[in-house]
């Protein structure tokens, strides 16, 4: 569905199963969709698909970036759970960090990726031995990645960069799957000039993240994968 920045007006766009994983276009004109066939670019005032592109190993959480060059997403290429990079005219692909992460979302420069990461080889006594999730970023070309924030005990989830690139929003969640009860998680908003920030005690994270510029959060009411507006809509 798509309706207006105040909730009037609101179209259906399709039906259940038609346009999955569907992603704006800069230009709010298309949107990009994935689906086990390939990625598909349809024109909203049409319907049509206009274009498409195998996803070659994207499987979920599409993202097409603010300068419309680019395509982000997860993929099982050469590691599970691989943060991808897709060149969004050739389909050339580039990892961005390989193995259990998720959520992937572009800097307003739509040079950078934020991004869920699960580091390897976490306490064992820590989430029933599976580790927690904690915030990173990284260059879309698969250099320089480091923690934005992470906190043991919660997974951070649902993060996105405010469109000025100086702050991140997201929700931590003690589950795993996220809000199983439809009650919405704890939201916060931190400074990214702040990162690497660790909070709480979180003395398995410090063990392998020393580093800590000790920033604080913004908590906000409970919600589940918040969004920034524009200023000019605020």
């Amino acid at each position: 569905m798509v309706e207006k920045i105040d909730g009037s007006n609101p179209q259906v766009l399709g039906g259940e199963g038609e346009y999955p994983w569907a992603s704006w276009g800069p230009d709010g004109a298309q949107i990009a969709c994935l689906a086990p066939k390939g990625i598909s670019f349809v024109d909203l005032a049409t319907r049509q698909v206009v274009r498409t592109l195998d996803r070659k190993g994207i499987f979920q959480q599409l993202n097409w970036s603010p300068d419309g060059k680019w395509l982000a997403g997860v993929a099982n290429v050469g590691e599970v759970w691989t943060i991808v990079r897709m060149n969004a005219s050739t389909g050339e692909l580039n990892p961005v960090h390989t193995y259990q992460n998720c959520t992937p979302h572009w800097f307003p420069d739509s040079t950078h990726l934020v991004f869920s990461y699960r580091p390897v080889a976490q306490e064992k006594n820590a989430n029933n031995g599976l580790g927690w999730s904690y915030l990173y970023m990284a260059d879309a070309d698969g250099k320089d990645a480091g923690l934005v924030y992470g906190e043991d005990g919660v997974h951070i989830y649902g993060n996105m960069v405010s469109p000025d690139g100086r702050y991140v929003v997201f929700t931590r969640s003690v589950l795993e799957d996220g809000d199983p009860h439809h009650t919405g998680l704890p939201m916060a908003v931190m400074r990214l000039r702040d990162a690497p920030t660790i909070g709480g005690s979180s003395p398995a994270l410090r063990k392998s993240e020393p580093q800590d510029k000790r920033g604080v959060l913004l908590p906000l009411p409970k919600g589940w994968k918040p969004h920034w507006g524009l200023p000019k809509f605020s």
